[in-house]
């Protein structure tokens, strides 16, 4: 009978024992497995940083060509906008567009 309860107490902490040993793989297995899941994210993260440094890095570069564009539009000397039309010509100042138009005139000076 001494016997028989050792062995049934050696048997249920053999079980105990068991049980808990399952349950910490299960919870290391489980633990990989979020790591894995968690590491997966993170590299699709970067790769997705990685994309749009880039495409504002391609930007930037397009911005600054075409802002050389506007300022180089912007110190051509003498369009007015008027060029090629027959008989006006056009004068830049400071602010400012003069037009001026070739024509006969009908009154005298100073008597319009």
């Amino acid at each position: 009978m001494r016997v028989s309860r050792m062995t049934t107490c050696g048997l249920v902490a053999a079980l105990i024992a068991a049980t808990g040993c399952t349950t910490l793989h299960d919870e290391v297995a489980l633990l990989r497995e979020e790591n894995g899941a968690l590491r997966s994210e993170l590299s699709q993260a970067n790769t997705a940083v990685e994309a749009a440094n880039e495409e504002s890095r391609q930007r930037g570069l397009l911005l600054a060509e075409l802002r050389k564009q506007v300022d180089d539009m912007q110190q051509v000397p003498g369009l007015t906008g008027f060029e090629g039309i027959a008989g006006v010509t056009g004068r830049v100042g400071v602010g400012e567009v003069t037009a001026m138009i070739e024509s006969d005139i009908l009154f005298g000076s100073g008597k319009a």
